[in-house]
């Protein structure tokens, strides 16, 4: 993931100082943002795409989102409007390893349909079968020690139907019955005892 990465970490850690500035609010944030308040109000148009969700489509050499854009019976979200699901489906992908799912699915009271009984998995199985270490390491380096335990750890993984690694199977409930998110407890989290007891007026949210 390189997502914010600093190339130069090791350089900035020795000398105590960092030449990249971290990211505290990104720009395609802010024009996703625009974008999913019109598009919830009823009023999102062309106009309202082309300064937002065109952009970023736009640096990518991606074709832009019109408004007639078709309804996709097989998306997450599939009782919404065309619009809506394009906006949520750009989210997803532009924002992708950012941390705001969770906000995202919270602020759409979407648990239900993406948690409640979902098991996360990881890549295709197949995608690391035969990699080699030494197509990778430097021949000045050629440490390839790893690559026999490599194998075997390959090879023990376990896949669901589609071939995807079930990277959860050993500590989500034992990988049967997915998230256990309470629809009716877990939109709020507990406020801590510590805080109920500080202010006697504060009450502990529904369920906890």
């Amino acid at each position: 993931m390189y997502k914010g990465h600093n190339f130069r970490y090791a350089d900035a850690r020795a000398a105590g100082q960092g030449l990249q500035a971290l990211i505290y609010f990104r720009y395609g944030e802010v024009l996703l943002n625009f974008a999913e308040a019109k598009a919830e109000l009823g009023t999102i148009n062309q106009s309202d795409l082309d300064k937002s969700i065109n952009k970023l489509r736009g640096r990518v050499g991606m074709p832009g989102l019109t408004t007639g854009v078709a309804k996709d019976p097989n998306f997450e979200f599939s009782t919404l409007t065309a619009i809506i699901q394009a906006v949520r489906r750009e989210r997803k992908v532009e924002l992708a390893c950012e941390g705001f799912r969770v906000d995202d699915i919270f602020r759409w009271a979407a648990a239900g349909e993406l948690i409640v009984g979902k098991e996360p998995v990881g890549a295709k199985k197949a995608y690391w079968v035969g990699f080699k270490f030494a197509d990778y390491l430097p021949e000045a380096t050629p440490d390839l020690s790893r690559q026999a335990k490599f194998d075997e750890r390959v090879a023990s993984l376990e896949t669901d139907a589609k071939g995807y690694i079930r990277i959860f199977k050993k500590t989500l409930n034992g990988g049967t019955q997915g998230f256990k998110f309470k629809v009716d407890r877990d939109y709020l989290m507990p406020i801590p005892t510590n805080q109920l007891t500080l202010n006697t007026n504060l009450k502990q949210n529904p369920g906890w």
